[in-house]
């Protein structure tokens, strides 16, 4: 009996040690999850980090171009409008320019005109008579 006693204690040790083996098995398993999981949510994070440096890089360089675009258009847009304003001006000056013209041969058409000459004219297209009234003599 003694002997048998000394093989349970024996194999109750060994199975002790068994479970202890495998528990420890399991906790390293268990920790070897974890660090398994912590290492895809690593890759996983630096895969997203790549993901939002390389999104975020396109974004700069989208609005690098576009800003450019638009810097590019306002130019032109600018010149243009200044190209108008020049020509318009140019145009005003060359109709006030004519307009001057124009006023100085009137002035100088109205300057030649005799008084005696335009009221004879007048006289004689209108049939008004040779009469008039400035010579009349009033004896009193």
């Amino acid at each position: 009996m003694e002997k048998s006693r000394k093989q349970l204690q024996t194999f109750d040790a060994n199975i002790e040690k068994t479970c202890q083996l495998l528990n420890k098995s399991r906790k390293t398993s268990k920790d070897e999850s974890v660090l398994k999981r912590r290492s895809v949510a690593g890759d996983d994070l630096k895969k997203l980090e790549e993901g939002y440096n390389a999104a975020q890089r396109q974004w700069i360089d989208d609005m690098i171009n576009a800003c450019q675009d638009y810097e590019k258009q306002e130019d032109e847009r600018s010149d243009y409008l200044k190209d108008l304003y020049f020509k318009y001006i140019e145009l005003c000056v060359a109709v006030n320019e004519a307009s001057a013209e124009s006023l100085t041969r009137a002035t100088d058409i109205i300057q030649r005109v005799d008084k005696k000459l335009d009221r004879e004219f007048f006289i004689k297209s209108r049939g008004t008579g040779s009469f008039r009234p400035c010579e009349r003599i009033v004896d009193l």
